[in-house]
């Protein structure tokens, strides 16, 4: 596959398109609002200063680009909107979404730095949850066909590996968890 070709979604595309150029864009901006959120809440004086204002900035360009490549999405593929209002993980992806947007502007506005980073942190998960849940069950579309789109059930793992999985899955979950609190615990405290 060529690396860029006609900047087109249609057809024999590159990797590089209009769409997924203004989607990475998106997931850039998103990316460092929810990082300078992050050093909102972990640093003081003008560290802290400096990534609320960023914050502040960064968050309300996401808005915007929200919306773009919303519209983007329903111009390329129009059956994922259609698809999305059918499904309900889709309207509890957007109660969590809204849940998470109030949860950043009460701390916003509080100046409660922990609010507005696990909102920030919810924000996401809303989001991806909103996706994956809209573009299910075909996760590849093709460009070129239909009949070469990868879907969920065309690239399932077989019975058995989803059998042995189920297995291991419980205890990598359990390193993960046990990992991930002891990380937050060493992170909890301000950084001067």
């Amino acid at each position: 596959m060529a690396f860029f070709t006609n900047f087109g979604v249609r057809g024999n595309v590159g990797l590089l398109d209009w769409y997924t150029v203004s989607i990475a864009v998106f997931a850039v901006v998103l990316l460092a609002a929810h990082g300078a959120t992050y050093l909102e809440w972990k640093t003081e004086g003008r560290v802290h200063d400096r990534s609320a204002t960023y914050a502040r900035y960064l968050w309300l360009s996401v808005i915007p680009l929200f919306v773009a490549i919303s519209l983007e999405s329903f111009a390329v593929r129009p059956a994922v909107l259609y698809r999305a209002l059918g499904n309900p993980v889709c309207w509890l992806g957007l109660v969590v979404l809204l849940g998470a947007t109030t949860a950043r502007i009460f701390g916003l506005f509080a100046r409660h730095e922990l609010w507005a980073f696990l909102g920030s942190t919810i924000l996401i998960i809303g989001l991806l949850a909103i996706g994956g849940a809209a573009i299910f069950p075909v996760m590849l579309y093709s460009t070129l066909a239909p009949q070469y789109s990868l879907d969920a059930y065309a690239v399932a793992s077989s019975p058995t590996a989803l059998l042995l999985a189920s297995f291991w899955w419980p205890i990598g979950f359990a390193l993960a968890t046990t990992f991930d609190s002891s990380l937050i615990r060493a992170l909890y405290l301000q950084v001067q």
